[in-house]
């Protein structure tokens, strides 16, 4: 056993989640032809020079059976974990990369099609943000504190508070953004929801955050004269989940900008994006999967797009991708 997974699994049995480990994942036979040809692309092809070129879901079965894939399940919950090491038997010599891994989009479709929950868990992740990672398998577990958005409002933060509170409590930390808003619990229900006596904290608490880009007008086809924003990162307070929050947040926006529509993004690695499309979003497509180089001593990680002093001393790997959502903002909607 690694000690990767011997880790997860020791936190598991202190946390009393019954699960059971397994090298492969198979919920119900593969797809049928018809049906993979519905499977979002999850695949990019390597770089020229980067070895085969063959595409990351297309490999040789021989190839995906020698890759130590591991995958935990929570018994009486529709939750598995793919557990991904940073292993060096599975290290590409000739690319420095770690190898391309099992049909990630097969199986995404076995478990969307099961109402199952798939979520690939990186070792460096689970390193560098071992604290955010347990909150967030808490909360997909139910196990969370509760805030109703209904005791909140909806304040513009600055980039300051936004950046700090989302390096505090989103996995994926806070991006550059244009608008910053910030959903705050009102001082009189701290100590109902929080457990803080107002002596002890006088001020309304800030609770979840959300950051949007810019106004984008669209040129071409069907949208054309549209203008489209992006919502870059949510996120609430680690160990929380506001009731309502994220929806309260994006009236706030829509009533201050007034958006055509508004674009976002799931991370397929932990979500298949179900909370989007129960606030009205549309999935609209997939991007592949994209490319990080990570210090396999220090597990920092450095997105592809950005240059690597000394490669040699990373690993390439590569994410499952994201699934790509739209909200079509009706003008009569708009207050």
């Amino acid at each position: 056993m690694s000690p990767f997974l011997s880790e997860f699994t020791d936190w598991l049995k202190a946390e009393s989640f019954q699960f059971s480990i397994s090298d492969v994942f198979n919920l119900t036979p593969d797809p049928s032809p018809a049906e993979r040809g519905a499977i979002r692309p999850r695949v990019a092809p390597l770089s020229a020079g980067e070895g085969s070129g063959v595409r990351l879901g297309d490999i040789d079965s021989s190839i995906a059976k020698s890759i130590s894939d591991t995958y935990v399940t929570i018994e009486n919950q529709n939750l598995t974990f793919h557990l991904i090491p940073l292993n060096f038997s599975e290290i590409d010599v000739a690319t420095n990369s770690i190898r391309p891994r099992n049909d990630d989009g097969r199986m995404l479709f076995v478990a969307t099609q099961k109402n199952h929950r798939l979520i690939h868990l990186h070792e460096d992740v689970w390193r560098t943000q071992q604290n955010l990672v347990k909150s967030r398998i808490r909360s997909l577990l139910g196990r969370f504190k509760k805030v109703n958005g209904r005791h909140c409002f909806v304040e513009r933060i600055d980039k300051k508070i936004s950046s700090n509170f989302l390096n505090n409590n989103h996995l994926q930390y806070s991006v550059k953004s244009k608008y910053q808003y910030g959903l705050f619990l009102k001082s009189q229900y701290a100590e109902k929801f929080l457990g803080i006596e107002p002596s002890q904290n006088p001020e309304n608490t800030l609770v979840a955050v959300a950051t949007f880009s810019g106004g984008r007008a669209m040129k071409f086809g069907e949208r054309a004269g549209q203008r489209s924003y992006e919502l870059l990162r949510f996120a609430s307070l680690s160990g929380y989940v506001v009731v309502g929050g994220l929806d309260k947040l994006l009236q706030a926006f829509i009533k201050e900008h007034q958006p055509d529509d508004i674009m976002t993004y799931a991370d397929a690695d932990w979500s298949d994006g179900r909370s989007y499309k129960v606030l009205g979003f549309d999935e609209i497509g997939a991007i592949p999967p994209q490319e990080f180089w990570i210090n396999p001593v220090t597990f920092e990680r450095v997105s592809g797009g950005n240059v690597v002093e000394n490669k040699n001393t990373f690993l390439k790997t590569y994410n499952t991708g994201s699934i790509k959502f739209i909200k079509f903002i009706p003008k009569n909607n708009v207050e």
